[in-house]
């Protein structure tokens, strides 16, 4: 008879059944109290030289890592991960081999080791306090302490991010990540990970092996939809090229996964002010430097900067700070101080903000409609303040979502998106051009509709509902997610009652009908009168019909609005002053780098145009409003023009240029957009209303000075006659060994002389 001797491996419940198991079997086992990342075959080497190649014994290792070459003639590994997911659970293999009966709880722990809670479900009438209690045993005979479930709770609070169907857990104590997984169970696709440590768990397991495959220190087990990982904790590497090869893991799973249809940035342009800087000059009132004073000290924002020692900040990953070092790469450096808000920068023109909430958590943008309703996942939530006035409040949204893919779904996504206001219609309380419902959901609030509008207007309004005097009153979504950090600021849009545009669109339909069409027509378009009209929809995003009826004028518009270079690739952008729209394929570099591009540098040269045009129209505003002003003191109202056009030299010089980046294709962009904006005659029109304002200011100083100079002359004058009696005199002698009262005497008689004097200059002067 053969004598059987087993060899465990780490521990877990499975693992401690398997041990009373054998005790039970009165089978031999040796457990040296192995953990996961310890489970070497190594570890058992005294029994491999005691028991190896004899006969009448036979070895078998459960669940160890083979490390060891070659193994015993007599060994056998028992298993069901890796390799050999395809099999039962180790509990049931070694039961097998000894028809040792499982009873319930038994099978229980071997369904959870194989297909931990889904597969603990498949057995018939498991109940929740069934599935609780196996977890809370696993993670016990794991070696998950309390101090380990604490962090697990405390990484899910601070640091969980979505991105598409994966979530995303960072900075997880390696003794925690099951913890973590309980906790956040159900979940589509979840990535646990820290500088040494990383594991998926979910749908897509299985096909991600291809990026594990290459190290021997991946792990993985529970079938197709099980976990896969990867352990570095005792690899020979320094700690840096340990968290680089994690980084890189971890963005080829995201990239795997993350099946984004469309990308959306909806900026909203507005005006800014404090009530209680209003009568300070221009210069003063929107000095960003003084912002740190009047934000919340506690708030859901943060204020985040550009230093240009690190492109890292805070929780940014490699990813993020290569992007960040590409986008300033391809601008010129004298365009970054109006991008970025530059560390240190002593004279600022932006100040950054950015939500938490959607850093660490899921967020949702929500647009209802009567018939449907579109959901949006939030990638982030950022807010823009200038110098010269103005701020830009953007949401960055993915559509992941196939039902929601289609190109009449992805402009009812813009259309309704953008909407932040009733429409200039009479009747705004008609659907068709405004959302039955927006709102953000999964901001930290205890008031929901707070970020919640349904745009109920009232002819008779009740208490705080809006009127029909409240116009240009944007919705409380945008004006209450500004004032989370600035409860005093005021703010009024300033460019429409929508919000402005950027998207990329992957459509293969689409994509192929651009590059099939790619050789010019007679109206110079390239495209069929079908694909016209689409992709007229398109560009100035129109919900049904075109709004323009005039093939002629259509394809004109259409000609000055389309960036046509890489049409044969499928790929084609259209301009207008109020949308940026690219339309690639879903493949390769379409999927992976445009779409990178139009979230990135496309996006700040869309933002710098508007940040422009917005610019323009605040100081045309105050233009307006100084020369509608009357002030007693014209110094005063020449002081007040003075700081206007000391500020708009400065917004000439350092926001508005002719060309921010060497790039053909930046270049080329940047004037198609510039001429949708109609920017260069913007700023000519500004120029000359601004110069003449200016040229006023001039001409109150002259005239300022010239009264201060006549006043000066007048009292020369008076004092031009005693001057020359005394000088005739002399100022001594007349005084010289005088009383008092012959002094008084003489004085009185230089006065008489002087009033004398002045009298006959002032009428000579007259005749003159």
């Amino acid at each position: 008879m053969e004598h059987y001797i087993f060899l465990l491996g780490g521990h877990d419940l499975e693992m401690l059944t398997i041990a009373e198991m054998l005790k039970k079997l009165n089978l031999e086992f040796h457990d040296n109290n192995l953990k996961w990342d310890s489970a070497l075959l190594s570890s058992y080497r005294e029994q491999l030289e005691k028991y190896g190649d004899k006969e009448g014994f036979r070895i078998f290792g459960v669940e160890l890592k083979t490390d060891i070459e070659p193994v015993p003639s007599n060994y056998t590994l028992i298993d069901h991960h890796g390799d050999a997911d395809d099999r039962p659970a180790s509990l049931e293999q070694i039961a097998a081999l000894f028809n040792y009966p499982m009873d319930r709880h038994m099978r229980l722990i071997a369904a959870n080791d194989r297909g931990y809670i889904p597969g603990m479900k498949a057995i018939q009438d498991i109940t929740t306090e069934e599935i609780i209690k196996i977890r809370e045993d696993d993670r016990k005979a794991q070696g998950v302490t309390a101090a380990d479930e604490l962090a697990a709770e405390t990484a899910i609070r601070d640091n969980l991010k979505t991105r598409g169907p994966l979530t995303i857990v960072r900075n997880v104590p390696s003794g925690a990540f099951s913890a973590v997984c309980d906790r956040l169970y159900p979940y589509k696709s979840l990535l646990i990970c820290n500088d040494c440590e990383l594991c998926f768990y979910g749908k897509g397991a299985g096909q991600l092996k291809d990026i594990f495959v290459r190290n021997p220190l991946s792990y993985s087990g529970g079938g197709a939809d099980g976990y896969i990982g990867l352990d570095l904790k005792n690899a020979e590497l320094h700690e840096e090229a340990k968290r680089k090869i994690l980084n890189t893991m971890s963005e080829q799973i995201t990239k795997r996964l993350e099946d984004m249809t469309s990308y959306h940035i909806f900026y909203f342009p507005f005006k800014w002010e404090f009530a209680s800087d209003r009568e300070l000059l221009f210069s003063k009132r929107f000095d960003i430097s003084r912002l740190a004073d009047k934000e919340l000290k506690t708030s859901l924002w943060k204020h985040v900067q550009n230093d240009d020692k690190s492109l890292h900040s805070g929780t940014q990953t490699d990813k993020e700070a290569e992007e960040l070092f590409a986008e300033k790469q391809y601008f010129f450096e004298f365009v970054h101080p109006v991008l970025y808000d530059i560390k240190d920068d002593r004279t600022p023109l932006i100040r950054h903000y950015e939500r938490l909430e959607p850093q660490s958590s899921t967020v949702k943008y929500v647009i209802e409609k009567n018939d449907r309703t579109y959901t949006l996942e939030v990638d982030a939530i950022n807010l823009n303040l200038y110098s010269t006035g103005i701020g830009l409040l953007m949401f960055y949204l993915k559509n992941t979502d196939k039902t929601q893919a289609d190109e009449y779904d992805i402009r009812q996504i813009n259309q309704y998106g953008r909407r932040i206001m009733p429409p200039h219609a009479v009747e705004f309380r008609d659907r068709n051009q405004l959302a039955k419902k927006l709102e953000i959901r999964g901001l930290k609030t205890g008031d929901q509709d707070r970020y919640s509008d349904r745009f109920e207007y009232d002819a008779a309004p009740k208490a705080g509902q809006l009127g029909l005097s409240d116009t240009w009153t944007p919705s409380k979504i945008m004006t209450n997610l500004i004032k989370d950090i600035f409860p005093d600021m005021e703010i009024r849009p300033v460019l429409d009652d929508r919000m402005l545009v950027n998207c990329w669109y992957a459509n293969d339909g689409l994509s192929q009908a651009f590059r099939n069409t790619c050789k010019e027509d007679k109206s110079g378009c390239g495209m069929t009168e079908e694909l016209k009209d689409v992709w007229y929809k398109q560009v100035f995003i129109d919900e049904s019909d075109a709004t323009c009826q005039n093939d002629a004028m259509r394809d004109r518009l259409l000609r000055e609005s389309t960036y046509f270079r890489w049409q044969k690739y499928g790929t084609l952008y259209g301009t207008s002053r109020y949308s940026m729209i690219c339309v690639t394929d879903s493949e390769g570099f379409a999927k992976e780098t445009i779409s990178m591009h139009i979230r990135t540098i496309y996006a700040r040269l869309f933002e710098l145009l508007i940040v422009q045009r917005a610019s323009v129209l605040r100081f045309s505003s105050e233009v307006t409003e100084a020369s509608a002003l009357h002030y007693e003191d014209d110094e005063k109202m020449a002081e007040r023009i003075s700081s206007l056009y000391k500020e708009y030299i400065r917004f000439v010089n350092q926001i508005y240029f002719r060309s921010v980046t060497a790039q053909d294709q930046g270049i080329e962009l940047y004037a198609l957009l510039s001429k949708q904006f109609d920017t260069e005659k913007q700023i000519k029109a500004l120029d000359e209303e601004i110069n003449e304002l200016n040229q006023y200011a001039t001409f109150l100083t002259d005239r300022k000075r010239n009264k201060n100079g006549e006043r000066l002359n007048k009292l020369a004058t008076i004092f031009l006659p005693p001057t020359l009696v005394a000088s005739i005199f002399g100022m001594n002698d007349i005084f010289s060994g005088q009383t008092f009262s012959v002094i008084m005497y003489e004085l009185l008689i230089i006065i008489a002389f002087s009033a004398l004097g002045y009298i006959a200059l002032k009428q000579w002067l007259k005749r003159q």
